[in-house]
């Protein structure tokens, strides 16, 4: 069956009040450069069956928080995934933080059936992506099933396709659900799938 995702656009922030009894007082200096980073914020649309209507899932969705103008998309921040070091970063971030929702998740008893997380070609190039995806999700007590990668047709492009297979085949065996993103937007072929 078809699934179709609806997210809501991003919303800003509501604006901090002021304290009783006065104004409020100058924001503090940050003095680490890191501290004016945009935050990263975790989002979640609903996987919607198109037959049933049915929640079939939800994916996770990238935000960011900047101390001015509140939520951003990501597309506000698009230059820090051309820097692989740093993409890979982002991305752990998103994943831990889908572990520590779907932990919270299934303490509560609330049924989702899985979270989707998107991966790119910085994270699924690291010969122990798998590896340590899958310890960390180990030391959650989260069940593999509970997640799906996502990957967009560019991860089968470039250098380190050779781990790109034993990665998706490790992760696909331990029950992590493997999906393709927007595939055919793009350069890459029905070819690089038989690969």
């Amino acid at each position: 069956p078809g699934l179709i995702n609806i997210a809501p656009p991003p919303v800003a922030a509501p604006a901090t009040p002021a304290p009783a009894g006065g104004a409020a007082p100058p924001p503090a200096v940050p003095t680490n450069p890191a501290e004016t980073a945009p935050a990263p914020v975790t989002g979640y649309q609903p996987k919607v069956e198109l037959v049933s209507g049915r929640i079939v899932g939800f994916e996770a969705l990238l935000r960011w928080r900047d101390p001015q103008k509140g939520i951003q998309a990501p597309d506000t921040i698009r230059a820090a995934f051309d820097d692989l070091t740093l993409a890979a970063e982002i991305s752990d971030r998103m994943i831990d933080r889908v572990i520590v929702d779907v932990g919270d998740w299934l303490s509560q008893g609330l049924e989702f059936h899985h979270v989707a997380f998107n991966a790119g070609a910085a994270e699924l190039r690291a010969v122990d992506f798998a590896e340590r995806l899958l310890e960390r999700l180990e030391r959650a007590s989260i069940p593999a099933s509970c997640l799906q990668m996502e990957v967009t047709e560019t991860v089968f492009l470039g250098r380190g396709a050779e781990y790109l297979e034993r990665t998706l085949k490790t992760l696909s065996a331990s029950g992590i659900r493997i999906a393709l993103d927007d595939f055919g937007t793009g350069y890459a072929s029905l070819s690089h799938l038989k690969e």
